[in-house]
């Protein structure tokens, strides 16, 4: 866990022109009281018990140097998508969503950051036991750019989740 927390506090500045690799050990999250959301073909199941602490305490998920009003942000978008999930079917006991939408996509984000996460790739009967994260910035001047975080099972094949880091 400190190892993770030690990775996480090496995020890179965002607006410049970066891009890194970072490998990332994942859970266990089991198939119960949890939320199965569907990515590119990949399911990923995130465990209830953490989406909970999430709303209450961010802090304890998101890396320890962020600031506290960028984790009160993510509380407010955990409580969010907790209270969604009484409209979604159930499945072996756990929440299927339909799909990762708007502010959802950031919570999903930071919970694979944390490892706090499990992934099945298409046809797989087994989850991957990690994943790699890519921070990949690029400028077009000194005005303009964007920074995206990708998601891989394999570094250098084809993301499944991706997320706006900065834009500019």
């Amino acid at each position: 866990m400190l190892l993770a927390a030690a990775a996480l506090s090496q995020e890179p500045q965002p607006g410049v022109e970066h891009d890194s690799w970072r490998q990332i050990e994942l859970a266990s999250v089991g198939g119960t009281d949890c939320l199965e959301i569907i990515l590119r073909d990949h399911a990923v199941r995130l465990a209830l018990a953490d989406l909970r602490v999430m709303a209450v305490d961010a802090g304890r998920v998101m890396d320890s140097a962020t600031e506290p009003r960028v984790q009160r942000i993510f509380e407010r978008r955990a409580q969010a998508l907790l209270g969604r999930l009484n409209g979604w079917p159930k499945q072996g006991g756990c929440v299927q969503a339909p799909s990762a939408e708007g502010e959802d996509r950031f919570v999903v984000a930071e919970l694979l950051k944390a490892g706090r996460a499990a992934v099945r790739p298409p046809g797989g009967a087994q989850d991957a036991q990690t994943v790699w994260m890519r921070h990949l910035g690029k400028r077009a001047g000194p005005l303009r750019g964007r920074g995206e975080i990708l998601f891989y099972l394999e570094r250098g094949g084809e993301p499944f989740f991706v997320v706006s880091w900065w834009m500019s």
